[in-house]
């Protein structure tokens, strides 16, 4: 995953001190991915070990792999990138570069996706005997349409979007059933509860979420980082799930296509 996709991605369960870090990367990675270590911790106005601990939450084994990773993510910019959307952009310009943007957030979740892990994944929902599909709000949304796809294929598949009602449904999983979480933070609790109490009960569990940090993601079998576009949780409060329902409907692609090929084996 892109350094900057992964910074973006753990920035809202970042402690001050290495948001801080992320605010200074984020404004100028370019000129973030020529200073040393002492100079992004002076012009952020934190601490070396901030640098450092930023650096390891993100996956890599100290500052120097971070600033590598930085760097190369930077030399090669996207076709699709695109000004920022602000507050007093005319609505025909706003709307020009939501769709730009929305474009790049499917282009960078198609960049750090594991396509054969996806595939796998189709398979053990394939097998399963039964698959749990859960989200809050507007994940609930997809969890809701997800299971509905996978009803009208024969699946034995439930939703639940309602606060205590997934874990109700996750106590009675088994090592046979499947449980896929829907989730934009990767921090909402019900959610969260759930996957813990599938994980104890030997459940295959999948969690697609905009959150590369997320506190459950080391329970589940599958981990499906989507991007987001982030001037939309900047000027609204909320984040996009547009890659998550793409990644949804890849899903429901390889599923009726794996199922159609056994039907004419």
């Amino acid at each position: 995953m892109p350094a900057l996709m992964k910074i973006k991605s753990a920035y809202a369960s970042l402690p001050t001190a290495e948001r801080k870090v992320a605010d200074f990367i984020l404004e100028d990675p370019q000129r973030a991915s020529l200073m040393v270590i002492n100079e992004i911790a002076a012009a952020a106005e934190v601490s070396v070990p901030s640098v450092t601990r930023l650096s390891k939450k993100l996956g890599y084994d100290g500052f120097m792999s971070f600033r590598v990773a930085l760097a190369s993510g930077i030399s090669n910019p996207s076709p699709l990138d695109v000004e920022p959307i602000r507050a007093n952009d005319p609505d025909d310009v706003a709307a020009e570069k939501l769709l730009l943007l929305v474009s790049k957030c499917i282009e960078d979740t198609a960049k750090v996706l594991d396509a054969k892990k996806l595939s796998n994944f189709c398979d053990a929902i394939l097998n399963a005997k039964r698959v749990l599909v859960i989200g809050k709000d507007e994940s609930g949304v997809l969890a809701d349409l997800f299971a509905r796809h996978l009803t009208l294929r024969g699946i034995d598949a439930n939703s639940a979007t309602e606060r205590g009602l997934s874990l109700a449904y996750a106590s009675h999983l088994t090592d046979e059933d499947v449980v896929l979480a829907f989730s934009r933070s990767g921090t909402t609790k019900d959610v969260n509860d759930t996957i813990k109490a599938a994980h104890a009960n030997g459940a295959t569990c999948a969690l697609i979420c905009n959150n590369v940090t997320s506190p459950v993601s080391m329970l589940c079998d599958y981990h499906f980082c989507a991007a987001r576009v982030d001037d939309i949780k900047a000027l609204s409060g909320r984040e996009t799930n547009t890659a998550q329902y793409a990644l949804m409907k890849v899903l429901v692609y390889l599923i009726e296509k794996k199922t159609s090929n056994k039907k004419y084996r």
